[in-house]
């Protein structure tokens, strides 16, 4: 053996045991941050939904890690962004596999840390159409699909005894010719009991009244 090849394994080693040590002193530690509903991620422009690391350090410059229930391996069509994941248009037709555990793993000047964020799934406990008059009772833990056939959809919106209400969210989907327009609610809380109206815009028409359900609270 050549005094340059044991040099080599020399500055080898050296940085083996480096990486061993440092690994061993600073280890990986998990903080669990939030559990959310998938449809209760929020919305954002062109139909997209964000996952956002939250990492301690908000000014950390970094390189970020993304991991899913334990695998380096993402769901199909996520885009990563630096401090956050993009779940694409859509992703509500296969919601159930974005279901799991996403891990955002940082190393800060605090230490070595994986933040998880566990985004869970859980189809609706009843589904309805919003029929004209009809009346539902409804137990205050249900979750709930409301859906609304239109032949076109221009805009789509709905109010509970006359007021907007941010929280609900619409989805829309084509159905051989028609459209899908659903409901989604997964917590069942006060303010959302009501009549609902939904409306249709279509080609300058506003506010053309569709259907209304009303929900009432089981006793």
């Amino acid at each position: 053996m050549t005094p340059a090849t044991c040099d080599t394994l020399k500055l080898f080693f050296s940085f083996f045991f480096q990486v061993i040590i440092s690994e061993h002193t600073n280890p990986w530690v998990k903080i669990n941050v939030s559990q959310i509903s998938f449809n209760l991620l929020k919305i954002h422009e062109n139909g997209v939904r964000w996952l956002h690391c939250g990492n301690i350090d908000a000014h950390f410059n970094g390189k970020f890690h993304w991991r899913f229930n334990g695998s380096s391996i993402l769901p199909k069509k996520i885009e990563v962004a630096r401090n956050k994941l993009i779940l694409p248009n859509g992703s509500q037709k296969n919601s159930a596999s974005y279901a799991g555990v996403y891990e955002c793993c940082v190393r800060e000047s605090l230490g070595n840390a994986c933040y998880a964020t566990t985004v869970i799934y859980k189809p609706p406990n009843r589904v309805f159409s919003v029929n004209n008059g009809d009346e539902i009772k409804i137990d205050g833990k249900e979750s709930l699909l409301l859906r609304l056939g239109s032949q076109n959809r221009d805009n789509f919106s709905c109010t509970i005894d006359g007021e907007s209400k941010t929280e609900l969210i619409f989805t829309s989907s084509p159905q051989k010719g028609r459209h899908q327009l659903q409901i989604r609610i997964d917590e069942m809380k006060e303010d959302l009991f009501g009549k609902y109206k939904c409306f249709i815009n279509h080609k300058g028409k506003q506010n053309q009244f569709t259907s209304f359900l009303k929900l009432s609270e089981k006793y």
